[in-house]
């Protein structure tokens, strides 16, 4: 026997500025200054701390100590993400795309790791002279 079940429809209303529903140019000249972007310092200044942001957080998650804020920590990794994505996207360059990495990369990584020394990882040893 089927059962044929209704589909449900969600109604969510967004709440916008009332200057923020009109574009504020032609199509063309948006285009034109969106592309203009990629070369442009501040903006290529605007993504590197993305990226750093991005870094300092994942950092934070892949400390041993137990964080109440993981979630939100996870979130904001992947808005940063987004956000650059999405900016990449316009200005017309490919997105870098993560991903895992391929056991053989985890492997290396692992083995190279242990000749350096990352700050806050230590072994108890104070590294101070």
């Amino acid at each position: 026997m089927l059962v044929q079940q209704k589909a449900k429809t969600n109604l969510v209303v967004v709440e916008i500025n009332k200057e923020d529903s009109k574009p504020l140019g032609s199509q063309k000249e948006l285009h034109t200054a969106i592309l203009g972007l990629q070369s442009h310092l501040g903006f290529e200044e605007l993504l590197r701390r993305m990226r750093l942001a991005r870094s300092l957080l994942r950092a934070r998650l892949e400390q041993d100590t137990e964080d109440a804020n993981r979630h939100a920590i996870r979130g904001l990794i992947q808005a940063y993400g987004f956000l650059e994505r999405q900016l990449k996207q316009e200005v017309g360059r490919p997105a870098d795309v993560e991903r895992e990495a391929f056991q053989e990369e985890r492997q290396e990584y692992e083995r190279l790791a242990q000749f350096v020394e990352f700050v806050g990882r230590g072994t108890g040893t104070d590294n101070a002279n």
